[in-house]
């Protein structure tokens, strides 16, 4: 506690919490870490991997003194939650065009009756979800939050079209020319 009162470690006061005001005893640290410019996604998500894999080699580190405090570590930072979004944003997309197809195939089911008909339906949404994803780079978009949620919505636009039209197609006379 005596380093805190010299003028070069003032700084420190509020990183530390002590287990009382006349206690020498640490029950919490704070250490600021600072990353470098990051200036693509990959960058981000490698240095918040790089952040929890020390976090967790070091752990093993941390000693209670005392024997009552559980020690760990914390990694925090607002940005972090950015970093996090592109880590697992693809995975997400993918599950979400899945849940989609699957309340497509449910809902087109009760819609037509026509199980061949279903089975165009779920052909032509998983071609289109394809389609989707892979026109992302060509556009020139980064898959973030934003292009996830208009992807989706895509594909909700998509749906209705196609099974009005699959519907308006079952709703025609069989007899009457094509003329």
């Amino acid at each position: 506690r005596l380093f805190l009162t010299d003028l070069r470690f003032k700084r420190y006061t509020d990183n530390i919490v002590f287990e009382s005001d006349t206690s020498n005893t640490i029950v919490a640290t704070r250490t600021p870490v600072f990353h470098e410019v990051l200036e693509t996604s990959q960058e981000q998500i490698d240095a918040l991997l790089d952040v929890q894999k020390f976090t967790d080699a070091n752990l093993g580190s941390i000693k209670s003194v005392s024997g009552k405090h559980d020690p760990a570590m914390v990694i925090y930072s607002y940005p972090y939650m950015f970093f996090d979004q592109y880590r697992i944003i693809q995975d997400e997309l993918y599950r979400n065009f899945a849940l989609c197809l699957g309340a497509i195939m449910v809902v087109s089911s009760l819609v037509l009756s026509h199980p061949l008909l279903i089975l165009m339906i779920g052909i032509v949404m998983g071609i289109i979800d394809v389609d989707l994803v892979g026109m992302v780079p060509v556009w020139g978009l980064n898959l973030n939050s934003i292009t996830a949620i208009n992807l989706v919505m895509a594909v909700g636009i998509v749906v209705d079209y196609s099974i009005h039209i699959v519907h308006n197609f079952t709703l025609q006379d069989p007899d009457s020319s094509r003329n």
